[in-house]
């Protein structure tokens, strides 16, 4: 089967930084091409930083600079990347037959959808709904800008993938897309990657730290300033423990205000950003730390999440939809709470008097992650999903119900 992958726009496909569409591209094209699938991505940014290790994958990378943060300067360059996209689809049509396009983003989507229509080439178009703006009430201005576009690629493609029930439930009942065109299939983690990291740890002679810490990129959807607000009741209790939090700064305005609260209450020496963390860092410090903390306001599933949790981290996250969706599957298997101040005070307080629920939640998260989440499942469902579309030679549309 010969599938394209095209990419966000955004910034480059690779495993590194803290952008979980990014990530779920790179993994899912490397394990469907260990499938059997002939898979190749049109991505931003050059080859050479989109090299995968094994496997039959072949990026066309496009020299385009990338940009953090929406703003006119980024849509322009999105809309660039969209354009390029068409004619890089076209120059491989014509070398070989394309039997499915997968996209992740929606100006990109938008484009392929137009090049399908003026060139009537057949194939189906499949869409990962990566957005966590399906999740939240948008501002009018948002509203403007993902409604019309998004929502009518969603109601465009064959096929929209979404990454838990809820958010299905969502693009059903919010942009109004059939239910019989969304089919759930989650993201996963590398499981042969975390055993042999955790086998590396356990033989050394590294040890667990009184640390906790918070992975995502710095903004105010990530909500690590209602985190940062629990520092000092925490530190009362527990005056040795320190807050780690991995993450490229993507909201400066936003960051500034966490950088005042922490040297307005004196906490400099126990909080400490380290900015955008590579994957082997990222590793030692989920084996490290004591507790990780989630206090995201949306997510479609949260990589993060299950990737702390499969190294046996004790996690704290939102009481959200998309997050019960994963934890729902294993009772036990991380502490939900409401994503304020007082709740993540209680909560964090409440496991670090605890070592029994530490190790009860360690041992279910990991249990939850190994066994529903590893990306050969998740590009096994995949690879089905596109088997379908390809069955219904009419109407390519994955019926889930």
């Amino acid at each position: 089967m010969n599938v394209v992958h095209v990419g966000t726009g955004y910034t480059s496909v690779t495993p590194h930084g803290a952008r979980g569409p990014e990530k779920t591209i790179y993994f899912l094209v490397k394990y469907l091409s260990q499938l059997g699938c002939n898979v190749e991505v049109i991505d931003i940014g050059r080859e050479s930083e989109s090299s995968i290790e094994e496997g039959s994958v072949r990026f066309h990378g496009l020299n385009i600079s990338q940009s953090l943060g929406l703003n006119l300067k980024y849509l322009f360059k999105t809309l660039v990347f969209s354009v390029r996209v068409i004619i890089i689809l076209w120059r491989i049509m014509r070398r070989s037959e394309v039997n499915i396009v997968h996209t992740h983003s929606q100006f990109p989507a938008a484009a392929v959808l137009i090049a399908r229509r003026l060139f009537r080439w057949k194939f189906p178009i499949v869409y990962t709904a990566h957005s966590p703006h399906l999740m939240i009430q948008l501002p009018f201005l948002d509203r403007l800008k993902h409604n019309p576009i998004e929502g009518r690629v969603m109601r465009s493609v064959d096929c929209v993938v979404a990454l838990t029930t809820a958010v299905k439930n969502r693009l059903i009942s919010y942009y109004k897309v059939k239910p019989y065109r969304v089919a759930v299939v989650s993201s996963g983690v590398n499981i042969a990657v975390i055993e042999k990291s955790i086998k590396e740890f356990e033989s050394g002679c590294n040890i667990k730290t009184s640390t906790i810490i918070c992975v995502g990129l710095i903004n105010s959807r990530k909500n690590q300033l209602e985190l940062i607000k629990c520092i000092p009741a925490v530190l009362k209790e527990y005056p040795n423990y320190k807050f780690i939090f991995a993450g490229a700064i993507e909201d400066t305005k936003y960051f500034n205000e966490i950088r005042n609260f922490v040297t307005e209450n004196n906490i400099t020496e126990q909080v400490d950003f380290l900015g955008e963390v590579p994957p082997g860092d990222l590793h030692e410090l989920y084996q490290e730390a004591s507790i990780m903390v989630f206090p995201t306001l949306y997510e479609t599933q949260g990589f993060v999440l299950i990737e702390a949790m499969a190294f046996g981290l004790p996690v704290i996250a939102s009481k959200i939809a998309p997050i019960e969706d994963v934890v729902n599957l294993e009772d036990g298997s991380a502490m939900l709470v409401e994503p304020n101040a007082e709740q993540l005070t209680g909560a964090i307080l409440t496991l670090l008097g605890d070592s029994e629920l530490m190790k009860t939640l360690s041992v279910k998260g990991k249990q939850l992650v190994f066994r529903e989440f590893p990306w050969e499942k998740t590009a096994m469902n995949t690879l089905k999903l596109y088997e379908t579309l390809l069955l219904c030679e009419v109407d390519p549309i994955v019926r889930t119900g």
